[in-house]
């Protein structure tokens, strides 16, 4: 089974996620590990990485390497942030950990780690309007773009510097000093940048999550910061010191002193772009080094070499695959299918017209049985099964649905949908959809594209979701 693993090396913490998928992009399983090393503390304070530190880093790594081998890893990928970044024997140390666990760790630029959560976030919600403001809150940095372009800045404002420049926000808080310190916060953001009105907003980092929690709004499908009462819950954790928070609020004890400044810098983030919805996916940097791991390990299939062998042309199918492609990345925060089945779902969309090269009458009843038993197609067995399905059941050829595992059965069932949606638009000569997942309910925009109920049935069935169609 495909196994991957992401490693977050960040200014307050170390973070390594692994996932295992099988064939046909199902998550088996998962597991996450957390290291409280404050690399932060000592990098922003004297601009090294003290040799105790070095020495609990060399430890760290050496479980992670435990873990990478326990769990059969086959790739990953490990990048270092802000602290490790700023530290001026931070290569020194990445080159010790290699050294000593066979790990590379690559040092990041602000802007590379910004396009990594970028796309996190991006395909956490399908799609979203250029205009919305994706932010990125770490220890050491905050990382702010706009979805479309525009702006796109990687600021020393995190947390753990946040603490260093304001020793008080360790202690309890009254309101006008919670009040004072975010506005001294504001006035060095609007030293880095303009700020134009951004109604909604995306964030990640584990402050965020926190928040989303501490002071919610009425949520739909993730949770959102409630922005109008934003001032008040932060005065409200600003109230007690960091020692008593634990317990009152919940909060693990290396969160619990970096959640005040968190609070501060979203309120002032929210009050220069005149924010008002500010959702929290659950996803970041690492979701996004994972997902990449795996869409390298999943390349399409050779579509124009195989069409070629019946006389095809990639160009007859090429628009029907790429609404495919498209579909899938929408809908992938309903669906949760991984790259494994975005590669099935095309080689489908690609292959399902060949069974006219064997009965023109009848173009699609031979397609599945083609598809099932192609050579070269570049998927293992269990996934070309898994096409064969999609093949036969977008074409209605119920004669020729292969038996599936039951594991299989559900991720077969939702391609086959995407499929079908993907026909029915294609046909309709509809440009690039997009979907908003901002309230409770589904909907995707075709931009008034005609489609019968039919062309939603077989997704909304197989996700167990209603999807409006404007």
């Amino acid at each position: 089974m495909p196994c991957f693993a992401a490693i977050d090396v960040g200014s307050s913490a170390i973070r390594l996620s692994v996932v295992k998928l099988s064939p046909v992009g199902v998550i088996i399983d998962t597991d996450y590990h957390r290291y409280g090393v404050r690399l932060g503390a000592d990098v922003f304070a004297a601009g090294n990485i003290r040799p105790a530190q070095v020495r609990t880093l060399v430890e760290v790594f050496t479980d992670i390497q435990h873990q990478l081998r326990e769990h059969h890893v086959e790739r990953y990928r490990a990048v270092a942030t802000s602290a490790m970044r700023d530290a001026k024997n931070g290569r020194a140390v990445v080159r010790r950990i290699l050294r000593h666990t066979g790990i590379g760790i690559e040092i990041i630029d602000g802007l590379t780690e910004a396009r990594l959560s970028r796309d996190a976030l991006c395909r956490a919600l399908g799609s979203v309007p250029p205009d919305t403001l994706l932010v990125d809150l770490g220890g050491g940095s905050l990382q702010l773009y706009r979805a479309g372009g525009g702006v796109c800045r990687s600021l020393p404002l995190g947390t753990v510097r946040l603490i260093r420049k304001y020793p008080r926000l360790l202690t309890s808080l009254t309101k006008r000093e919670v009040v004072q310190i975010r506005k001294e916060i504001e006035r060095d953001l609007r030293r880095h940048l303009q700020p134009l009105r951004t109604p909604l907003a995306i964030g990640t980092g584990g402050n965020l999550d926190a928040l989303a929690r501490l002071v919610p709004a009425r949520t739909g499908f993730y949770p959102v910061i409630d922005v109008a009462a934003l001032g008040d819950g932060t005065a409200r954790l600003a109230a007690v010191p960091p020692s008593a928070r634990i317990e009152k609020f919940g909060l693990r004890p290396d969160r619990a002193d970096v959640i005040i400044p968190a609070a501060l810098t979203i309120h002032a983030v929210v009050n220069l772009f005149g924010v008002e919805r500010f959702i929290v996916p659950g996803t970041g940097l690492r979701d996004g080094l994972v997902q990449a791991l795996a869409a390298a390990a999943a390349p399409l299939p050779p579509l124009k070499m195989l069409r070629a062998r019946f006389g095809r042309r990639l160009r007859e199918v090429l628009p029907l695959v790429t609404m495919a492609t498209h579909l899938f990345q929408l809908f992938k925060p309903v669906h949760h299918l991984w790259p494994q089945a975005q590669a099935i779902l095309a080689a489908a969309a690609g292959l399902r017209d060949l069974g006219a090269a064997i009965d023109p009458v009848a173009p699609f009843a031979h397609s599945a049985h083609i598809v099932a038993s192609l050579v070269g197609l570049e998927l293992d067995l269990r996934s070309q099964q898994v096409a064969a399905y999609v093949v036969a059941a977008s074409t209605q050829d119920d004669a020729n649905l292969p038996e599936l595992t039951p594991a299989d059965g559900p991720p077969a069932e939702i391609l086959a949908g995407l499929l079908l949606l993907a026909v029915a638009l294609t046909d309709a000569g509809a440009r690039a959809p997009a979907i908003d997942l901002t309230d409770h309910a589904v909907t995707l925009k075709t931009g008034g594209a005609r489609l019968s109920p039919a062309a939603t049935y077989t997704l909304a069935r197989a996700l167990a979701i209603k999807i409006r169609v404007t």
